[in-house]
């Protein structure tokens, strides 16, 4: 199950992504946002 998964690793955090995503223009943005210790994970570029 693992293998249809890309690991992306941003600080201590591990984000799985499907590898059969439809992204918009090949591009995938995450980006972790830490502000008094709550973490915000902002994920953008895919098709829904």
């Amino acid at each position: 199950m693992i293998q249809q998964f890309d690991e992306y690793n941003i600080d201590d955090v591990i984000i799985y992504v499907n590898k059969f995503i439809e992204a918009k223009n090949d591009v995938l943005t995450i980006k972790l946002n830490k502000f008094l210790g709550i973490k915000n994970l902002l994920l953008s570029g895919v098709k829904l």
